[in-house]
Formats: C-alpha cells, sequence, structure tokens
C-alpha cells in the first residue's frame, strides 16, 4: 500500500550522507584545484559534496593569517610534524598524566592546531586507546623476551586496586616503582593476589 494511502507522509527529512574519510593530500589538491576553477567543477570531478568543499575552502581562507605554517603543516613533512605532537599529548597527558579527551582537545585548539588535527573528544579517545593498546602489546613483548634472561632476586611488592569499570589488581616493585601486574578479578582476597603472582611470575 501507498504510504499516503495508509494516512502517513514520507519523512521529508534528508538522508544524512555516510562519512568518509578524506586524506589530507587528496583534500589538499582538492582545495587547490577548486581555487584554480570552481567550486562546482571540482566537486563534480572529484565525486565531493559542494557544501564539504566549501566548507574546505573558508577553513583554508581562515587561515591566511599564517600563510608560511599553513604550507609547513600541509606538507608531507608538517603531517608527521603533527603526527608526532598529536602522539606526544596523548601519552604524556593521556596516559601518564590522566588528562581526559576534553583537556587533550583544549590543548591542541589553544595551541592553535585544531584546524590542522582531528581532535574531536570521540577521536582523541579512539586514539588513546590504540596508543594504550600498542603500549600493552610492546610490554608484553618485552616481558616475554627480557624475563628469562633476567638474574634472580628478591622483590618487595606493594599490591593495591583500582578501578576502571572493573577492579584491577596492581602489583608494583616498591624500590623502582615498576607497575609489575595488572589484572582483572572479582576478589581482592589471598586467592587472587596468589593468582595474579603466579600468571605474573611463574612461567
Amino acid at each position: 500500500m501507498h504510504p499516503e494511502a495508509a494516512g502517513t507522509k514520507p519523512s521529508s527529512r534528508p538522508r544524512r550522507r555516510p562519512y568518509r574519510k578524506v586524506p589530507r593530500d587528496v583534500r589538499t589538491d582538492a582545495v587547490a584545484q577548486a581555487r584554480a576553477s570552481s567550486t562546482s567543477a571540482t566537486a563534480r570531478a572529484r565525486g565531493i559534496p559542494r557544501s564539504t568543499l566549501r566548507g574546505w575552502l573558508a577553513q583554508k581562507a581562515a587561515r591566511h593569517d599564517a600563510p608560511g605554517r599553513s604550507a609547513f603543516l600541509e606538507s608531507p613533512e608538517g603531517v608527521r610534524f603533527l603526527h608526532g605532537i598529536v602522539l606526544a599529548a596523548i601519552l604524556v597527558f593521556g596516559v601518564m598524566g590522566g588528562a581526559g579527551a576534553g583537556t587533550i582537545r583544549l590543548y591542541f585548539v589553544l595551541a592553535g592546531l585544531s584546524d590542522w588535527i582531528a581532535c574531536s573528544e570521540s577521536t582523541l579517545r579512539r586514539m588513546q586507546a590504540r596508543v594504550v593498546e600498542a603500549i600493552g602489546t610492546w610490554g608484553d613483548g618485552m616481558l616475554e623476551r627480557l624475563g628469562t634472561t633476567m638474574p634472580h632476586r628478591e622483590l618487595t611488592l606493594l599490591l593495591d586496586e583500582t578501578w576502571k569499570r572493573l577492579m584491577i589488581l596492581v602489583a608494583m616493585d616498591a624500590p623502582s616503582g615498576f607497575i609489575l601486574a595488572e589484572k582483572h578479578a572479582e576478589s581482592r582476597d589471598g586467592k587472587s593476589w596468589n593468582e595474579v603472582i603466579k600468571v605474573t611470575f611463574i612461567t
């Protein structure tokens, strides 16, 4: 039955276009082409919505006060430089300092880098999750590779619990402060701690 025959009207809300991430070099080339010819022709040729292309052009125009900086940050060397800044900020402020995504985003905005960096809070949270995962993978690999060659010595452990979504048992080397174990557990009784120590130190 036709929607109108059933007493309903088709939705007049415009359908959202699916999100498609455009590489920076493609974006830069499209802006240059649009400035040399026309926005409509460039949008048709490259399959980019005109509204998106106009937004890129507006951002480019807003950077006219620092053309030298724009030229560098949009170059391959500048992109690598930005990648390093983003990684350092997430590692130092987020992972080591415990800052949230909102604080890291504020840093990029105040530093004048938000026009060149995808720094929404959701994006920064995803990036930090990948950094934490990479650190964990590297650490597990290093412990497995070097653990068997380390000389035996007595350790003094500091035991504690912390909570994220679940409880985490934490074992730290007292003299150095090095975290030796972080394991999820349902309880913090002696049996649970023995299991953490067993998994960490007995191969």
